[in-house]
């Protein structure tokens, strides 16, 4: 399992580290169009909507990409910006109060939002990648050192249960690890990773507010993964997919990044401080 899991990386680094570093914000965002439409069909699968109806919003969803890649100018209208900001909003105030109830809608209405959600990641992501590579790759750094820490630290230190009812092994613990962690990122980001998403935060906001955010992030992250795992045990099921062997589906390898992402870049639209 082991040697599967380490392939499936080497294979994914092997794809996604080229198109990062050599491609424009038009290129690399081809690749997440690709990733964000498997991680909509997955996350479409987990809802009880059928077949014939999964395969009508994921064509509506590629048809509504391919006319922003055609025409890029329509990423920068206020429709995308406005999109990318509900997009945040469902994830700062929807999203909290389904956990909470340790319920989330799962028929066609939910199905159709997923799919505006996955636009907006979408939108998101090719919106962070125009900013600077530093700007999106510090984002996802924010993410990934999340959940590393909380991972490494619920193991050491984990007591208290976080959310028993939908992801057993996660602990408070684990989740105040993943915020002292990122605060020292945000701090050493801000000080030596130039366009960096850190040092956005701290120029526009200073310290303290830039803080704040990050404390908010990081809690966006954690939920972006309950909120997976709330879906998958509503459904019955072990992972969102199987086509990343050893790691499961690509909903289960994104799940918290496709909800920091617009979060993210909904908080610098609020503050004016998105180029």
């Amino acid at each position: 399992m082991l040697a599967t899991r380490l392939l499936t990386v080497f294979v994914a680094a092997a794809v996604l580290i080229p198109f990062s570093l050599y491609a424009n914000a038009w290129g690399f965002s081809v690749l997440a169009a690709v990733i964000c439409g498997l991680v909509l069909w997955e996350w479409l699968s987990l809802t009880s909507i059928g077949a014939a109806m999964r395969w009508l919003l994921l064509s509506v969803w590629v048809g509504l990409v391919v006319g922003a890649l055609l025409d890029p100018w329509l990423i920068q209208t206020p429709w995308a910006l406005g999109l990318v900001g509900w997009v945040g909003l469902v994830w700062l105030l929807y999203v909290p109060y389904a956990l909470w109830r340790v319920r989330t809608p799962n028929g066609p209405t939910a199905a159709i939002t997923s799919a505006w959600l996955m636009l907006g990641t979408w939108a998101a992501v090719w919106l962070s990648r125009e900013q600077s590579l530093a700007f999106m790759v510090s984002i996802f750094a924010l993410v990934w050192l999340a959940d590393t820490a909380a991972y490494f630290g619920g193991r050491a230190l984990g007591r208290r249960k976080l959310a028993p009812r939908i992801s057993p092994g996660k602990t408070w613990e684990g989740v105040i690890t993943a915020v002292l962690t990122n605060l020292v990122y945000l701090w050493l980001a801000a000080q030596f990773w130039s366009d960096s998403y850190p040092q956005v935060l701290v120029e526009g906001s200073g310290l303290i507010g830039a803080a704040l955010m990050v404390v908010l992030l990081t809690a966006v992250s954690v939920m972006g993964d309950l909120h997976q795992s709330l879906l998958k045990r509503q459904a019955g099921v072990k992972d969102s997919g199987h086509l990343l062997p050893g790691h499961g589906g690509f909903f289960d390898r994104f799940d918290a990044l496709i909800a920091v992402t617009p979060v993210a870049l909904a908080l610098l639209l609020a503050a004016g401080r998105l180029r």
